[in-house]
């Protein structure tokens, strides 16, 4: 499906859009956690919005949020929302990560104190890991209390360019006009496709992830992770509300699915919905089978039955990886963009996904703020996006290569390596007693701090005209 070329702005298929002086529409395809994120970031901005309408579509019905994944929310994202007033209502839903504890098989190799904790992010905390259907409800909740519009089971098909904006066309003869149309709709992006034409599926990384969400009989609250590493495999658990947690696996494969995601239930698993991500239900179940003698440390019996077990939705997906060039997330002559898993696909070694799409939300909305017109905006924002997206995405092969250790060799060097690295000291330890924190390694990833604010640029102006 390639772009279709501009309408006359005489055409009477749709309601002529709102004049100069008024509000300016934002179609957001996707309300996900980038679509809220970016329509709450407007609405939260006097001058925003005093320019834009943030619109956003979903061909989700209301409460279908999304279940059996979790998100691990670093300070690079974590202060945009709290930016946003979210603090209160983040921390309620998410569990803070005190430590995370690494294995080989049974034998424990090495531990991170107080990851990414700092002192500025909330009044002091590290990495905050919270259900993705939890956040997404409260950033969507927020839009509409903001006096932001969601239109629920709006399944968008096509986008039509315009010489003033772009249509957008949504199953069922409807469409919609905007003058800006953000494609924050996930991996197989309707908007991406509508831009880029050939060349817009993201590439087959030779691996699958299963996760969900296991419930404990009893609640024992737990700030602690782990990662288990296994023979060219690798288990992660995170810790949520209520002594939850968030787990994941991460398996090679030869070649990605065929057939389309079907959702299943089987005698081993009574309890639990399988979305089978298009593989043949049989691998899947072989997939589980193996997990449940899988060791952990801290799960009943020291193996991971239990998980899935006591995991009411397992969802099994092909992973794939792909960063998209700023002439791809960019169409500025119909004023169309990218935003969050639309513009980049990353492994989830990368622990970035969210994250980047929270990012993407912030830039793109200071950038409407602060150029004189939409199509530097976007260009603005791409140029800005694209090199990120691409330093991180490198990250996150190269992790997935020492994760998943293909080679013997490897993995005794990967393990060997883990093993002698520093623990690290407890940054809230040290906040406490001496003012300071370690150095962060990681401090190009994390220690990125975005802001919506007026800039002085010589001539920009703060409202955004087309």
């Amino acid at each position: 499906m390639d772009l279709k070329p501009a309408i006359p702005s005489h055409s009477t298929s749709f309601t002529q859009h709102s004049t100069k002086m008024s509000r300016k529409k934002v179609i957001i395809i996707g309300a996900g956690i980038t679509g809220p994120a970016l329509a709450l970031t407007i609405l939260k901005n006097p001058t925003l919005k005093e320019a834009y309408e943030p619109i956003l579509l979903d061909r989700q019905t209301q409460d279908t949020y999304a279940q059996g994944a979790g998100v691990v929310l670093s300070s690079n994202a974590l202060h945009p929302l709290i930016n946003l007033g979210l603090k209160d209502g983040l921390w309620e839903i998410s569990q803070e990560v005190v430590e995370v504890s690494i294995y080989r098989d049974k034998r424990y190799l090495n531990s991170m104190v107080t990851p990414n904790w700092n002192p500025d992010i909330g009044g002091g905390t590290g990495l905050r890991v919270v259900e993705r259907g939890a956040l997404m409800k409260l950033l969507v909740d927020q839009v509409c209390s903001n006096g932001g519009e969601v239109r629920w089971g709006a399944r968008v098909v096509d986008l039509v360019a315009r010489e003033d904006g772009v249509e957008v066309v949504i199953e069922g003869d409807a469409s919609v006009f905007g003058d800006l149309a953000v494609g924050a709709d996930g991996i197989w992006s309707v908007t991406r496709k509508a831009i880029i034409g050939e060349g817009w599926k993201p590439t087959f990384m030779n691996s699958s992830g299963i996760y969900g969400i296991y419930t404990p009989e009893e609640k024992n609250e737990s700030s602690q992770g782990y990662t288990v590493l296994l023979d060219v495999a690798g288990l992660s658990t995170w810790p949520l509300p209520d002594g939850k947690c968030f787990w994941t696996i991460t398996v090679p494969e030869t070649a990605p699915p065929t057939s389309k995601p079907t959702v299943e239930q089987t005698a081993e698993y009574p309890n639990a919905k399988i979305i089978t991500g298009g593989y043949p239900l049989p691998s899947t179940l072989d997939i589980l089978s193996r997990l449940s003698t899988t060791p952990h440390p801290s799960l009943p019996g020291g193996v991971c039955a239990e998980l899935c077990q006591r995991s009411s939705l397992i969802v099994h997906a092909p992973l794939y990886q792909l960063v998209f060039e700023q002439s791809q997330i960019v169409n500025a002559t119909s004023n169309i963009v990218l935003a969050g898993d639309a513009a980049r696909v990353m492994l989830p070694t990368s622990g970035q996904g969210a994250c980047m799409g929270i990012e993407d939300a912030t830039v793109l909305a200071n950038s409407l703020l602060n150029n004189s017109s939409i199509k530097d905006a976007l260009a603005e924002y791409a140029n800005l996006r694209v090199p990120r997206s691409k330093s991180i995405a490198s990250q996150a092969y190269w992790s997935g290569v020492v994760f998943m250790a293909d080679r013997w060799v490897v993995r005794i060097a990967r393990d060997w390596l883990v093993s002698l690295l520093p623990r690290g000291r407890d940054a809230k330890e040290m906040w406490e007693k001496q003012g300071s924190v370690p150095r962060d390694p990681m401090a190009w990833l994390y220690g990125v701090r975005l802001e919506v604010k007026n800039e002085d640029r010589g001539g920009g102006a703060d409202i955004v005209h087309g």
